[in-house]
């Protein structure tokens, strides 16, 4: 769809030009046999109790934790209610249904310029015989080749023929009036975390910590590929997922597409910017620090 080509969406110039706040650090600089009597310290009763928050203190993680302003707050519960859930035993595509039928409507957000193409979106004009998802896939690696999308650093690999190859077996369900889900044909990134058939697993290593290429998917990302989902490429992310600042020295940084000069935060970071972009409705991420919450 043409929102795919659309540049991003338009920021207030205080929020372009906000710096961020950078003080010195506050804390002992010791090793060795100092060190261990720190950490012994530190995870004793007292130590605890009265190092700790001297140490968050002095850094400003006390400030930022109690005096920070959310708008729009993180969810820790998931928004469907898991009251009537289909059986296990029904399939990928008849889960994802059910799932869809319950998800309470998207928030409409009236004061942006820029129109995500939601999942739904994408079954609408798939159904309509507007777009089809081969269409949809050669708009998107044309996209992808654009030099303000390359900047943003989200991807790890791509393999344009298996995208066009999975683009067109969904195309010819659609035309046979027998889409698999909701899912079907729309794009989905996969931070590279997860096994994907066809591609290494570098979890933001330089040496690719599972580097044959993967013949079996993770378990989340097999459920998509049996929705009819579109895998569109690994996304970047902090390596090992160590990193919450989305720093990535290996295969670049993905950059926030609101403001590029500023990270996306990790470590999924690539699936992040992704979405933020407008690339795909739907990448997969992994919460180990925060990085899908917050």
């Amino acid at each position: 769809p043409k929102s795919m080509a659309r540049r991003l969406a338009t920021i207030g110039e205080q929020d372009i030009d906000a710096a961020y706040r950078i003080g010195p650090v506050i804390a002992p600089r010791v090793g060795g046999r100092a060190f261990k009597l720190l950490v012994r310290t530190v995870e004793s009763p007292v130590g605890r109790n009265m190092l700790i928050p001297k140490m968050m203190r002095d850094n400003g993680f006390t400030g930022f934790v109690c005096d920070v302003k959310i708008d729009d707050p993180p969810t820790f519960t998931p928004a469907q209610s898991f009251e009537g859930s289909p059986e296990p035993a029904t399939s990928a595509p008849e889960r994802v249904q059910a799932a869809v039928a319950k998800m309470p409507p998207a928030p409409a957000h009236p004061e942006s310029e820029f129109k995500f193409t939601t999942v739904e979106d994408f079954a609408a004009l798939y159904r309509s015989g507007q777009v089809t998802p081969l269409l949809v896939a050669q708009e998107f690696l044309r996209v992808c080749q654009e030099q303000d999308i390359k900047d943003l650093n989200v991807w790890v690999a791509q393999n344009s023929d298996d995208i066009l190859q999975q683009a067109q077996a969904s195309t010819e369900r659609y035309s046979a009036g027998k889409p698999l889900s909701v899912f079907d044909g729309v794009p989905v990134g996969v931070k590279d975390e997860f096994h994907q058939i066809g591609y290494p697993t570098t979890v933001g290593t330089s040496y690719t910590m599972y580097p044959e290429i993967q013949k079996e998917d993770a378990t989340v990302v097999g459920r998509l590929r049996a929705a009819g989902a579109l895998l569109v490429g690994k996304a970047v992310m902090s390596e090992i997922g160590i990193c919450v600042l989305g720093l990535q020295a290996h295969h670049g940084t993905a950059r926030n597409p609101y403001n590029p000069v500023h990270h996306t935060g990790g470590s999924s970071s690539g699936s992040a910017a992704a979405v933020a972009a407008g690339l795909c409705p739907v990448a997969l991420g992994a919460d180990g620090g925060g990085s899908v919450r917050i």
